[in-house]
């Protein structure tokens, strides 16, 4: 029996918490499980259909360019609907990106329209997500939740390549995206099983000062284009090298379940020790694991430096998105996630900007070796993420 009625509403908050922790847990395992079994082996898939290195670096400096123009509408649509109403609108476009992409060979979509479709789709979604994680959350075990979240998107990342790659080589990619779509609109089911969480009235910009969370900025830029050259230059210069969808998706997976084990550990101590120590250890080894990677010439090389890079990643990971989601806590939570969003977008155009010059210039091998090197600098970036103001004051006072 409680005690007071204080105790007892505090009891059922914590209920609601935890079953949109769930939720949020069941759709995103879903949708990364369907996104990563297609994600990698896009720009793969269009250099087999004959489409130029300049056309596919302009089809990804397009989409973060639209992106960042349409993040002012996701931060509008979250005060209208609701984050979990912004994940939802999402999914039809990131349907028909991957209904495009699969009859892409027969139709000849202009790229820029599939830039603009998933565009849509990933500003609706981002803002939602972050929106409704960080409000689901809770502040004293942020890390252990957030490390609980990314040992199930690494346990996925580590099967999806597989099938994918599998599927790609066996019946074509076309098969791959159909599939993606039947499991996308699936996975809109669990969605809405709790209520959508509070939003205010009113988007002020001017709320979040810049000079407040620069460095919060600069560290997700770094993020940005690290994720960028993760997902586009890594996996094209592995194709290069094994010249296989099945492999490439067997050895990304392979690494991926070394991250799985390297986040549990990490996700039990970063809420008992300055989550900086680890993000900046992670995002240090993430970035000499890119200059590593150069060095790669066969299979073998490959999975030595994804296993490695996947250790890496993972210690900085869940502790970085942890503080992220703690410093939205502490600022004016839509326009603080808008001007982060927006920021690693920017950096993104400016760096697939920079790898289309580099591409009139340069080989294919060599435009993607700069394009990784670039990568390694950005993970450097990663490190300067501040701690909180809260955990500032503590660890002032430890001193």
């Amino acid at each position: 029996m409680f005690l007071s009625e204080h105790r007892l509403n505090s009891h059922h908050l914590h209920r609601i918490k935890f079953s949109e922790l769930n939720e949020i847990y069941l759709f995103m395992t879903l949708r990364s499980f369907l996104v990563a079994m297609a994600s990698i082996f896009i720009p793969i898939y269009l250099y087999n259909l004959h489409y130029s290195i300049q056309a596919i670096i302009l089809y990804y400096f397009y989409l973060f360019l639209f992106e960042a123009c349409f993040e002012i509408v996701s931060s509008y649509s979250i005060l209208r609907f609701g984050p979990k109403h912004n994940i939802a609108l999402s999914v039809p476009f990131l349907i028909l990106h991957f209904l495009l992409l699969s009859n892409i060979g027969t139709y000849h979509w202009p790229l820029w329209l599939l830039s603009l479709i998933q565009a849509i789709s990933m500003a609706l979604f981002w803002q939602g997500y972050h929106f409704d994680f960080s409000k689901a959350k809770h502040r004293g075990s942020a890390g252990k939740e957030v490390s609980k979240m990314y040992i199930i998107l690494w346990f996925v990342s580590a099967l999806a390549p597989f099938f994918g790659g599998l599927i790609a080589e066996r019946y074509g990619m076309q098969y791959v995206y159909l599939l993606v779509l039947i499991g996308l609109i699936l996975a809109l089911i669990p969605l809405f099983s709790t209520s959508e969480p509070w939003v205010k009235d009113h988007f002020v910009l001017k709320r979040v000062k810049i000079r407040d969370i620069y460095r919060q900025q600069l560290s997700y830029a770094g993020s940005g284009i690290e994720a960028s050259v993760s997902l586009f230059m890594w996996p094209f210069f592995v194709y290069l090298i094994v010249k296989s969808y099945e492999m490439v998706g067997a050895l990304a997976s392979l690494a991926s379940l070394a991250g799985v084990f390297t986040t549990y550990m990490v996700g039990k101590k970063a809420d008992k020790k300055l989550k900086p120590n680890y993000i900046k250890r992670g995002s240090y080894l993430t970035g000499v694991s890119y200059f590593l990677r150069l060095y790669a010439k066969t299979a073998a090389h490959v999975l030595f430096f994804n296993v490695f890079g996947s250790i890496c990643h993972a210690i900085f990971l869940s502790p970085w998105f942890a503080e992220y989601y703690l410093h939205a806590d502490e600022e004016s939570r839509l326009e603080y996630l808008f001007l982060m969003e927006i920021t690693t977008d920017l950096s993104r155009v400016l760096f697939f900007g920079l790898i289309f010059i580099f591409s009139l210039y340069f080989s294919l091998e060599l435009t993607l070796i700069i394009g990784i090197l670039i990568g390694g600098l950005a993970s450097f970036l990663i490190s300067v993420m501040p701690l909180t103001k809260v955990e500032a004051k503590v660890a002032a006072s430890a001193h």
